[in-house]
């Protein structure tokens, strides 16, 4: 986590302290509906999950954000594209029809990925975060699982 706040792709600022890492992915945990990670000799490299999205919301039901993470150190090796193949898998298990990933503009590694596995933008805000002095986009991405 705190590898992708220095490269400054998840609008998080400060570097987060053991304790609140621990909550932040204990929070993840449990309000996941589906949490996977990749693990190369004994250490964690990538994780994806599926969690709500607008929960609570009934009309929202057939809709989840997917969210992933693959270390640098590991990237350029299908470790993103094995996320995306599997949590798209689990989620056409539950019979999820929408998936939707939720992302700063300037993140290309994720928006191409996402594009590969036939993602479009759906949504801009622009220039809603603040990264290091700079405005970026917030974007939405999503894909129709039915389709």
């Amino acid at each position: 986590m705190n590898i992708a706040i220095q490269e400054g792709k998840n609008g998080y600022v400060k570097q987060l302290k053991d304790i609140i890492a621990d909550n932040w992915f204990n929070s993840l945990h449990s309000n996941s509906l589906c949490l996977i990670s990749v693990e190369i000799d004994s250490m964690i490299v990538g994780w994806g999950s599926l969690t709500e999205y607008r929960g609570g919301r009934p009309s929202f039901d057939g809709t989840l954000e997917i969210s992933f993470y693959v270390d640098p150190k590991f990237k350029r090796q299908g470790i993103g594209n094995s996320l995306v193949m599997h949590l798209e898998q689990e989620a056409r298990k539950m019979k999820i029809e929408t998936l939707i990933a939720i992302l700063l503009g300037d993140n290309m590694a994720s928006i191409n990925l996402l594009k590969s596995h036939m993602y479009s933008e759906w949504g801009r805000m622009p220039n809603a975060a603040v990264m290091a002095g700079s405005s970026v986009d917030h974007l939405y991405y999503g894909k129709h699982l039915t389709a």
